[in-house]
């Protein structure tokens, strides 16, 4: 895996995720791989977003099913969160199943990631996500 260039700030990533455990380990491996990252984290979309208010972060990683998530799957690409913010979904839904989501259809989702997820798979979606992120392009 090719690495990025440097960013003048370290890049920020928030993983929004239910359930505890798969939070906790993406929260873990992720600063392994990406040591100059800063990791946030929620347990449900209302906390993911507040947390967004207060401090966009440049990359979300987000289950897209989850319990909270009413109404709040379009305030992620809400322009008063953060427009150029980077987000990529993890699903255990097919990918025939993604397609037919009209509400993910409505949001700029960056990449799709099917569970179970696979360190190489998150690792290099992250990277991407890092070099749009220093590239300044969307």
């Amino acid at each position: 895996m090719k690495m990025t260039r440097k960013l003048a700030h370290p890049i920020s990533i928030l993983v929004v995720e239910e359930d505890d455990l798969s939070r906790e380990i993406l929260a873990a491996i992720i600063p392994k791989r990406f040591p100059h990252a800063v990791v946030s984290s929620a347990a449900n979309c209302k906390a993911g977003l507040d947390l967004m208010k207060k401090r966009p972060p440049d990359i979300v990683i987000t289950d897209i099913v989850m319990s909270e998530m009413d109404g709040t799957r379009k305030e992620v690409r809400n322009p008063s969160v953060q427009s150029d913010t980077k987000l990529i979904v993890i699903t255990a839904d097919s990918e025939r199943q993604v397609r037919k989501d009209a509400t993910l259809s409505s949001m700029r989702v960056d990449h799709y990631l099917f569970k179970p997820v696979s360190c190489p798979d998150l690792f290099a979606a992250i990277e991407q996500c890092i070099s749009k992120v220093a590239g300044g392009t969307a």
